[in-house]
């Protein structure tokens, strides 16, 4: 577990390393690391994150199960947009907290609002009756969760080596409740995979991992890699068949139930073609791109994030860990910077081109001190999301899925 911290401008401040050393999300792949017999999944997956583009083919033709679709969203789903890098809502804001910060209880609720009984979940409320929940008036956006109906937040403690992580957070100070979570007492030697079937994803999955966080950022405008695999949370996940009980895919430990796409178009009339289990791809499925994949080659004119997410991807994997409204990569909730309980002690979208978006400047600037910034840090010019993002630019049609396995 890496802990210190760096000086102001994050030149040398070392990557957030969450979790052992050998959890599941910084585990390089090998060359030959072993492909699964079916590689469908590579291509439902590949679909669900191409709608929006329209150059989009699947090995130089029409995917089979393509939609074709130009409507709002996959399938008509929620989000509406291209595949996105999402940041402001629906993602994971983590706390990094230290021994000042005082505990208090945070209760396991019921969907009514009552608290659930005494022993569910393995005891879970046991690990949540002393939490130590970040001062909500040093936060710059003045809310710990994450926006959105999901309202995650992740608490790290490294002076005790604790780590707290919990769905649909709310309340305030001194009444904070929670509606599941999970919790480890030894975060340096965690493997990423929850038990007693905990964890405020769906999957079991830490909800850290795959995080792209705001110190990788800096990282890769420094000329750093991402040094982790990337989690993806597409629209359209089920079991193999929807007929069947829903088996997650491991080392996902479990799932959500099976979800089909709209049975018909935007106009409500006309059939949707991949309504049904088409595209459906199972919960831990872990894909990559293969060793040999270049990704300056295959993607001459992107930026260093762009790159970095593939090379990532191709070292150490991509992996669907929930599903979402639409196709969504987590950036790390920018809502931590210019708190005391931020990793990065560098905003890296300061001094952003004008180019990339008003978005930076109105979520992320307007609550961040000047004093966040680093005028040695190279601009930011690559857009998250949409449908010129960085995302878009990644040739998806190019994964592979590997084996399942184990944690």
């Amino acid at each position: 577990m890496r802990v210190a911290r760096a000086v102001q401008s994050g030149i040398g401040q070392q990557s957030l390393f969450l979790y052992g050393p050998n959890n599941i999300f910084v585990r390089k792949l090998a060359s030959n690391a072993a492909l699964n017999s079916d590689q469908s999944s590579a291509m439902k997956l590949a679909n669900q994150l191409s709608y929006a583009n329209p150059n989009y083919s699947y090995n130089g033709g029409t995917a089979p199960s393509f939609y074709g679709y130009s409507g709002m969203g996959y399938g008509g789903l929620s989000l509406g947009l291209a595949t996105l890098v999402i940041f402001q809502y629906y993602t994971i804001p983590l706390y990094v907290v230290d021994s000042t910060v005082p505990n208090q209880t945070v209760t396991y609720i019921q969907s009514n609002g009552s608290p659930e009984a005494p022993g569910a979940a393995t005891n879970l409320q046991s690990y949540f009756n002393a939490v130590p929940v970040p001062d909500v008036t040093k936060i710059p956006q003045g809310q710990i969760q994450a926006d959105g109906t999901d309202g995650h937040a992740v608490f790290w403690r490294p002076s005790t080596n604790e780590l707290w992580e919990m769905w649909k957070f709310s309340g305030s100070p001194g009444a904070y409740t929670f509606r599941y979570g999970g919790y480890t007492s030894s975060a340096d030697t965690f493997d990423g995979v929850y038990p007693n079937y905990w964890g405020a994803r769906a999957t079991g999955m830490a909800s850290a991992g795959g995080l792209i966080t705001i110190q990788d950022i800096v990282d890769v405008l420094h000329g750093l890699p991402i040094q982790h695999a990337i989690m993806v949370a597409p629209p359209v996940t089920s079991a193999t068949s929807f007929s069947a009980p829903v088996v997650p895919v491991p080392p996902a430990t479990r799932n959500d139930s099976a979800s089909n796409t709209a049975q018909y178009e935007a106009d409500g009339v006309t059939p949707n073609p991949a309504y049904g289990s088409v595209d459906a791809v199972g919960e831990g499925t872990w894909c990559r791109f293969p060793a040999s994949f270049n990704p300056a080659t295959a993607m001459p004119s992107s930026g260093p994030i762009a790159l970095a997410i593939a090379t990532a991807i191709r070292d150490y994997g991509l992996f669907v860990g929930d599903t979402a409204g639409g196709a969504i990569f987590c950036l790390e909730d920018a809502r931590v910077l210019g708190s005391p309980y931020s990793w990065a002690k560098v905003n890296p979208f300061a001094r952003h081109n004008s180019s990339v978006g008003n978005y930076y400047d109105s979520y992320i600037n307007d609550n961040v001190p000047s004093t966040w910034t680093d005028p040695t840090l190279p601009k930011v010019t690559e857009v998250m999301g949409g449908t010129n993002g960085v995302v878009s630019q990644i040739p998806w049609q190019q994964l592979q899925v590997l084996q399942p396995f184990s944690a």
